[in-house]
């Protein structure tokens, strides 16, 4: 398994790609590595948000975004 972290997009994004799941979706597939993997470190502090509700919509059976996983599974059941 080979994981690859992006830090910057080169597409030149506008509000509407990041409202669309599909669109940030193929933003990102699209995207090459930042640097050959090994030879750095960076923090992607914009990007982790938008990967995280990828990995969430595309696990999850119900196809939920991250805020509905999180309000349903985590929050609703914890009394938060």
């Amino acid at each position: 398994m080979v994981i690859v972290y992006v830090l910057l997009i080169s597409h030149k994004y506008i509000a509407e790609d990041i409202a669309d799941a599909d669109r940030l979706s193929a933003i990102f597939e699209d995207q090459k590595p930042n640097w050959p993997p090994g030879t750095a470190i960076g923090y992607h502090a914009i990007t982790h948000g938008w990967l995280a509700a990828q990995l969430v919509r595309r696990i999850d059976p119900k196809k939920r975004t991250l805020g509905q996983f999180f309000q349903q599974e985590i929050l609703s059941k914890t009394g938060l």
